[in-house]
């Protein structure tokens, strides 16, 4: 059995080659980006009034607090130039700053009759309500980085940009292999010794995330045919998911039929909980990731391990998360334990309440935790305030 961080060593240093393909914006969501964005021109492009009001010089309002409305600046038209001496001209939010002016006034500040503009307050600074041309990026500036998962706001980056299509990784071939003789199709009602198909789904949405659409697959527990369906379904998929078969079970056939086809295992069994027996080996083409079957196993080995070799894979960057532990904790075994518990976020911190649960067999306790703390092997009482590794799922 090895550590953790051996594993993750082991796994990470054996990635897949992934393929560059130009999405549409539309198709490019969640997808992982294999080109820099670049700014075309500088953001914003022009000098932006932040605020309906009126645009003017300030050195106008020295001499008093009452200017002549000149005219109205509408976003979308050009640039319109202010008279000197003593003048304003209404402009409404987003619009381009008129020529000559460098402060703007709101509405709510000011008061206008009979052609006038009389400020309501003293209160005025040089410079305010306008957003400067180039404020948040220059032309030819790096706007979204190589390795990005591709989210809403970068996909308005691309579009604002010009660019109609992205180049992306191409998403692998991923297959979702379940087995067990006790698991049955989500639409059946289950007797008392059955159990409903539920981790295919989890993992499944946890690889949409990603953008990669899985294809799902049920095997029974029975050796000769689970080496010819999974000797059928590498050759046409770069990673295998097995959920279940993978302990030391009467019915756990798992390793010995991945080593029957041929599979180098790079590692069974892990110093962790839960998730101890998970399972990694490949050949000259596939990828093979054995799972434990309880439910919230399978799940933190697929975030703590396949979610971020897979955007490794990709290009992409893992950012390492920490957050503080906010009640005492004990665990007594050697093993690292991953601990569920309930985020909140205050001052760029995130502080974390334990919610163990009842185990690895327990998948409703996930839904009221948001990410696995890591706490290490080599203690056996966290305490409170102390700061841990954070996997979020949420």
């Amino acid at each position: 059995m090895i550590s953790v961080s051996e594993a993750e060593k082991i796994i990470f240093d054996q990635l897949f080659e992934a393929d560059v393909r130009n999405l549409t914006l539309k198709e490019a969501q969640n997808r992982i980006l294999a080109e820099p964005i670049l700014a075309d021109r500088p953001f914003p492009p022009y000098s932006r009034v932040a605020m309906d009001g009126i645009a003017l010089k300030y050195s106008d309002l020295q001499g008093g607090n009452q200017l002549k409305v000149q005219d109205i600046q509408l976003a979308g038209e050009p640039a319109k130039s202010l008279e000197d001496g003593g003048y304003c001209i209404e402009v409404m939010t987003g619009s381009i700053l008129p020529q000559g002016a460098d402060t703007v006034i709101p509405y709510e500040e000011i008061k206008i009759e009979e052609g006038r503009a009389k400020l309501n307050s003293g209160k005025l600074e040089k410079g305010q309500n306008i957003h400067l041309e180039g404020a948040d990026a220059r032309k030819e500036d790096e706007l979204v980085s190589v390795g990005t998962i591709l989210s809403t706001p970068e996909i308005g980056i691309a579009a604002s940009v010009g660019k109609s299509e992205l180049k992306t990784y191409s998403s692998p071939e991923v297959a979702i292999i379940s087995t067990g003789d006790e698991i049955i199709p989500i639409d059946q009602k289950p007797k008392p010794h059955q159990v409903r198909s539920s981790n295919s789904y989890s993992i499944k949405s946890g690889l949409l995330q990603l953008g990669i659409e899985a294809e799902t697959f049920h095997l029974p527990d029975q050796r000769d045919t689970l080496i010819k369906e999974i000797g059928s379904i590498k050759e046409r998929f770069k990673i295998l998911i097995l959920i279940g078969g993978a302990s030391k079970g009467k019915a756990d056939h798992v390793p010995e039929v991945l080593e029957h086809l041929g599979i180098k295992k790079s590692f069974h069994g892990v110093a962790q909980r839960p998730g101890k027996p998970f399972w990694f080996g490949k050949d000259a083409e596939t990828f093979v990731f054995g799972f434990p079957g309880n439910p919230v196993s399978a799940f933190l080995c697929f975030y703590r391990y396949v979610k971020p070799w897979i955007i490794k894979s990709l290009g992409g960057e893992n950012v390492k998360r920490q957050a503080i532990l906010t009640e005492e904790f004990g665990f007594k075994k050697p093993l690292t334990l991953f601990l569920q518990g309930k985020a909140d976020h205050r001052e760029g911190k995130t502080l974390v309440k334990p919610v163990p649960g009842g185990g690895s067999g327990d998948l409703v306790n996930l839904s009221k935790a948001d990410g696995f703390l890591e706490l290490p092997a080599d203690k056996n009482e966290f305490g409170i305030w102390e700061t841990y590794s954070w996997f979020p799922f949420r």
